[in-house]
């Protein structure tokens, strides 16, 4: 049966559709980080940032800035505009953590 539905302040992203559709209306028991990157849409939480890109070049995007990440393993910060932001403002903890996270679906 379909949920009604639901205005929300929350961002949300196309990542969040499938453990939407496997929980809700599949009834997939699993946790949504087995499988996917999003979250279900009617439980929705707050999102630091999230990453986006393909195989050969990828970001982190966050609030106020956005983390490139190019194939050569180098990083540049900017901001929403694009404009150039200085490299001191990289939460190079948090690329560690999105890199380990982007990976998960990976065989080892």
């Amino acid at each position: 049966m379909l949920q009604k539905l639901q205005k929300t302040s929350q961002q949300t992203l196309h990542y969040d559709i499938a453990p939407t559709m496997m929980k809700n209306y599949l009834g997939v028991k699993n946790n949504s980080v087995d499988y996917s990157f999003g979250q279900d849409l009617y439980q929705p939480c707050y999102r630091e940032g999230f990453i986006c890109g393909y195989n050969q070049r990828f970001a982190i995007i966050e609030k106020n800035q956005i983390i490139n990440i190019y194939p050569s393993g180098l990083f540049d910060a900017t901001d929403k505009k694009l404009n150039a932001l200085d490299d001191s403002k990289i939460n190079y903890d948090r690329v560690s953590t999105e890199l380990k996270n982007m990976n998960r679906f990976y065989k080892k």
